[in-house]
């Protein structure tokens, strides 16, 4: 599905956060924070898959990877929609979960 760039800015500390909204019968955003790149700008047209920017650090200068939803703006978790064995998003964050492990 097709996902509208929200928001994509460089925060104080230099690193990027982005906000891509998805709607179909709900709207969801996904948020990602701590990243060192951002492939994206503010209003861009994004597809599932697409790589939008790299990892970073936090101000601590230790690796950092934020990734936060939200359905209809209420925070959800996302493992309840996102760690399916058998799609290739759950594959995707059971990756994400071995190199970030308190996330």
């Amino acid at each position: 599905d097709n996902g509208t760039v929200t928001s994509s800015k460089k925060e104080a500390d230099g690193t990027y956060s982005i906000i891509i909204e998805y709607k179909s019968d709900h709207t969801y955003d996904v948020t990602y924070k701590y990243l060192a790149t951002s492939n994206v700008t503010t209003g861009q047209t994004v597809k599932s898959g697409a790589i939008v920017g790299t990892s970073g650090k936090s101000s601590d200068g230790k690796e950092a990877f934020f990734f936060g939803f939200a359905i209809d703006g209420t925070c959800a978790d996302p493992m309840n929609y996102f760690y399916q064995s058998t799609s290739d998003a759950g594959l995707y964050y059971q990756k994400v979960l071995q190199y970030y492990p308190n996330l």
